[in-house]
C-alpha cells in the first residue's frame, strides 16, 4: 500500500493542535471558562482555515 504525503494536511493537523494548547494553557491561567470549553471548536476552524489556504 502506497500512502500520499501531503505536508499542507500535517501544517494544518499542527496549527490546530498549537492553537489547542495554547487557548487551554490561556484559559485555565486566566480561568476563562468559555475558552476551555470552546477551545477544540477553535482549534478545528483554524487548521481549517490555514488548510484552506495551503492546498
Amino acid at each position: 500500500m502506497q500512502y500520499n504525503k501531503n505536508p499542507n494536511i500535517t501544517i494544518s493537523a499542527l496549527v490546530g493542535a498549537l492553537l489547542m494548547f495554547i487557548s487551554m494553557i490561556v484559559g485555565t491561567k486566566k480561568n476563562i471558562g468559555w475558552l476551555k470549553e470552546w477551545s477544540l471548536t477553535i482549534s478545528m476552524f483554524g487548521g481549517a482555515f490555514v488548510g484552506t489556504f495551503l492546498i
